[in-house]
């Protein structure tokens, strides 16, 4: 379950191809700025109300204090910050997109939980090490996966992750 997959599924069909990531950025704000900014929480805690309870429902494009505030505090979702250093990120974008905007990157919605990413250098530093599993958020901990490098090393995180905290 995604808070954009709504967002990419109009923006696609009103186009008849792929919308760019500017517009989906702009028309998923356009619609807050109308409805509220809790307007694609209430779209998703509708859709994952059809389960009975959260075990296996994945929101893997949380990008805003107010979406992980909801999620992560007040429903106890378990919390993973997927790090990717800025290059590779870029590189990525280019690969699977064709290229990106820069301005895209850098918009409120893109960097809202970059404080998180913060931490996790303060702490990478502070401990000398270049993965951190952990890392306390408000109260809340979260489960840190570093995406920089091979999908095989993001994989063998991820199941390590599973292996510790999944149910």
């Amino acid at each position: 379950m995604s808070l954009g997959d709504p967002i990419h599924n109009t923006a696609d069909e009103l186009l008849g191809r792929k919308a760019e990531r500017k517009y989906l950025q702009e028309y998923g704000e356009a619609v807050r700025r109308i409805f509220g900014q809790d307007v694609w929480m209430k779209y998703l805690d509708r859709k994952t109300k059809e389960h009975s309870d959260k075990y296996g429902i994945i929101i893997p494009d949380i990008r805003k204090l107010i979406e992980f505030s909801h999620y992560c505090v007040e429903g106890n979702f378990k919390a993973i910050y997927v790090y990717n250093d800025a290059e590779t990120a870029r590189k990525r974008l280019t690969q699977r997109d064709g290229g990106y905007d820069e301005k895209s990157m850098q918009q409120g919605i893109e960097t809202q939980l970059q404080f998180i990413e913060e931490m996790i250098k303060a702490e990478s530093v502070i401990n000398d090490r270049r993965y951190i599993d952990e890392i306390e958020v408000g109260g809340v901990t979260v489960s840190v996966i570093d995406n920089s490098h091979q999908l095989s090393d993001t994989r063998e995180q991820v199941e390590r992750w599973w292996e510790n905290f999944g149910e």
